[in-house]
């Protein structure tokens, strides 16, 4: 058999190669700074992509999944890419082209491995807590499981009694086995999180039992370390698999075991160009710029002078190495401005601390390193960064994540750019919960926004089933529901307009209350609002308070031009009035405005009959139907082309 030394096509990025790289990244940030921005916003997020970038050689990394399939035969064995250390698809893609199967420890991991196409049966869900649901749509999708425990195995058989399913399921077992270099990995100690363990005999016998209860359970998955483990402690938890699957396959008479999944880690050299142990790591660099230099003076006249690089990337890239540098050590080299590698022969050799852009004490890439005297606008290359780097990206600081490239790395260096840099408007809707930024002038999903108005316990369920409004409108709450639904679905923004009547901001009430002494005069919109079961908002929808049954006194017209909508959907309550007066509001700022009557109701069918009578395609278009898309209503002479969600 081969070994992976001896293989001349396995090997991880050539250091001959990285110049041409760095040159073509300089060529091509040149060339994307020469254009004009559209905006301020804009500029910021060029020039971040400019500062430091996540790099592969694809050559580096297609040659360590063809060696190991050279050395384990794919008509035995599947390897399985694990997803957490690189779920970019491009890295996927290749895996999968290679004949590799895809470990994922999320319902997220697996649905990335399924969007790159990877056969459902070589994508293996091995995360600890699977929840009810997520084992619904694996089994459905029929993706290969490994139950964590045997409380998971009653919640897999309690789904296959009603839910076709042909996807293999084994259990995970904890071998029991310690050591490895690195504590913190070691997934198979007697303490450990993961896995059926055997440590007693009655605990083997539980395992052994569940194949004999469960007849679709036949695979065994055992996990000894992520990293730093040594090959004697992988093949003492192989052999401890086989000796189960032996014992169960004697127990159930028959040769029930189909698979046996064995996962770990090895111990790679983080000093050296050997990518012997790893199928990622060694494929990828981190190119960053050098911002600023600090040189301190000394505190004593014989120490040596520490300086200090500031550069676009720390632990927000690197978390392993600069939360835990003992164990996660990187190589650098340093280049100038044009991609020449910087030596003792051209700049004077002193120590340099590689600090990171984020604001703590401890984001420290390299500390009291020696290299070449750093300048404003060098490169730093970071080595061994194909794996563990971006899937451990932090939004500490909000940083902007740098873009990906890629390059095959025999024949000279062509880049491809696979992932664009992050986005201001991607930080914001990540801390908004997936809404979007109030007030962002950033392109959205959509140029349409939907204003519910009043739908709210005052206007509704306070009030008795009898009422004009509740007995004239039954459809209303299901309408409503609907509508919101189809906007969710389309990606339309939703902005819930709530009456907040009372005080300085409602001079009018006091003249309301003489006119309807049988109506409430005031209103509160506070914290503890109440809202209606088939009508609530989610997390990141704007919330605006009107004190008047329009919203010219509120900031919802402002945010609307900033947001550069082109359509405005409206509906809600009452029909006549607060639905109405909202509308005019925006139609008179210059929004093309679209009332969706079907969403809409008012105290008595002749009272919301009326207003879209008189008003609709002269102020504002009507719009009806549900569900499949909102369509727009013609006749009258008029223009009543409605604004249809996109």
């Amino acid at each position: 058999m081969a070994t992976p030394t001896s293989s001349p096509h396995y090997r991880g990025v050539q250091t001959h190669d990285i110049p041409a790289v760095l040159k073509k990244l300089s060529e091509g940030w040149a060339a994307a700074s020469s254009s004009v921005a559209s905006s301020s916003v804009k500029r910021v997020e060029e020039s971040s992509a400019q500062k430091s970038a996540v790099v592969y050689d694809m050559t580096a990394l297609r040659s360590t999944f063809v060696a190991a399939n050279a050395l384990f035969a794919p008509s035995h064995f599947v390897h399985a890419l694990a997803a957490k250390a690189c779920p970019l698809p491009f890295v996927l893609e290749e895996a999968v082209r290679n004949g590799l199967g895809i470990e994922c420890a999320s319902f997220g991991e697996c649905a990335g491995a399924l969007s790159v196409n990877c056969p459902p049966d070589l994508v293996v869900f091995d995360s600890p807590a699977k929840t009810h649901e997520e084992l619904i749509w694996a089994l459905e999708k029929n993706i290969t499981i490994n139950a964590d425990n045997i409380e998971e195995l009653a919640r897999i058989d309690a789904i296959l009694m009603h839910t076709p399913s042909t996807s293999t399921v084994g259990l995970r077992i904890n071998p029991i086995i310690t050591g490895g270099a690195i504590e913190m990995f070691a997934v198979s100690t007697p303490t450990s999180k993961f896995g059926h363990p055997l440590h007693t005999p009655s605990s083997r016998k539980a395992a052994i039992d569940a194949f004999l209860k469960y007849p679709w359970l036949n695979a065994v998955h055992a996990h000894v370390g992520s990293a730093g483990t040594s090959i004697e402690m992988l093949s003492e938890g192989a052999a401890k698999v086989v000796n189960l699957a032996d014992e169960i396959d004697a127990a159930c008479g028959c040769a029930r075991i189909k698979m046996l999944d064995i996962g770990g880690g090895l111990a790679c050299s983080p000093l050296s160009d050997d990518v012997t142990p790893t199928m990622m790591l060694k494929s990828g660099i981190i190119v960053t710029k050098v911002e600023y230099v600090k040189e301190p003076q000394p505190s004593q006249p014989t120490d040596e002078p520490l300086r200090t690089a500031i550069v676009q990337c720390g632990a927000d890239l690197l978390m392993r190495a600069c939360y835990n540098p003992a164990n996660n050590v990187h190589r650098i080299s340093v280049y100038d401005k044009d991609g020449n590698e910087l030596t003792s022969e051209g700049r004077e050799v002193v120590n340099h601390n590689i600090a990171g852009p984020l604001c703590f004490a401890g984001d420290y890439v390299k500390k009291n390193v020696k290299l070449p005297r750093l300048e404003e606008g060098d490169f730093v290359v970071i080595r061994d960064c194909g794996a563990n780097t971006l899937s451990t990206f932090s939004r500490h600081c909000s940083r902007l994540t740098p873009p990906v490239w890629s390059f095959e790395g025999e024949g000279g260096v062509e880049l491809k750019l696979e992932v664009e840099g992050g986005k201001v408007d991607e930080v914001l809707n990540f801390w908004r919960g997936g809404g979007r930024p109030v007030g962002s002038n950033l392109k959205r999903k959509s140029d349409t926004v939907m204003i519910v108005v009043d739908v709210q316990p005052e206007y509704w369920s306070d009030l008795d089933e009898g009422s004009d409004i509740r007995g004239d409108f039954p459809e209303f709450p299901e309408n409503m529901a609907r509508t919101l639904a189809e906007c969710r679905r389309r990606g339309t923004e939703l902005v819930w307009v709530r009456a907040s009547y009372g005080g300085e901001g409602s001079p009018w009430l006091g003249q309301f209350a003489e006119l309807n002494k049988d109506k409430p005069t005031t209103i509160s919109c506070d914290a503890e609002n109440r809202w209606e079961t088939f009508a609530s908002p989610r997390r990141g929808e704007l919330l605006v308070a009107k004190p008047s049954w329009g919203v010219k006194d509120t900031a919802l017209l402002d945010w609307l031009r900033v947001g550069e909508f082109n359509n405005v959907l409206v509906c809600g309550l009452l029909t006549s009035v607060c639905v109405q007066q909202t509308s005019f509001s925006i139609f008179e700022a210059g929004f093309k405005v679209s009332v969706v009557v079907d969403a809409c109701a008012d105290r008595g069918r002749w009272r919301h009959d009326t207003a879209i009578s008189l008003y609709g395609g002269y102020m504002y278009n009507v719009v009806r139907g549900l569900g499949e898309g909102l369509e727009g209503e013609g006749g009258g002479g008029r223009d009543r082309s409605a604004c249809v969600v996109d």
